[in-house]
């Protein structure tokens, strides 16, 4: 039996650069207020993973399905690869971790890769 080496949960969500260049003024705006008004925060379950590539992987794929909800998408055409996301990763050491923990991985990650 192999057990989890990593906890990891999305802290933090922006519009990417490319949102700017491909999303209407309109859309960008309407994403961007959204954002205002909605933190990721208790939003996404924290995940377990044998690596932190392991736990990333889970987190973009959680992110993928419920990072935007389908009225934005219905009204604005704004997808999940307009968004980036930060995240708190904790290494699991003899079964234990520091639960809602202030350590965040100090990089962006983008929802959908190219």
């Amino acid at each position: 039996m192999t057990f989890p080496t990593h906890v990891m949960q999305v802290v933090g969500v922006r519009l990417t650069q490319e949102a700017g260049r491909k999303l209407s003024h309109l859309a960008y705006g309407q994403a961007e207020n959204w954002l205002k008004h909605w933190t990721p925060r208790g939003t996404f379950k924290a995940v377990l993973g044998e690596s932190r590539e392991d736990c990333l992987d889970k987190c973009r794929k959680q992110m993928q399905t419920l990072l935007v909800p389908s009225w934005l998408t219905s009204e604005s055409e704004i997808f999940p690869k307009y968004f980036e996301f930060e995240v708190s990763d904790q290494k699991i050491e003899d079964g234990m971790f520091w639960m809602d923990s202030s350590v965040v991985w100090c990089q962006w990650h983008k929802v959908v890769e190219s």
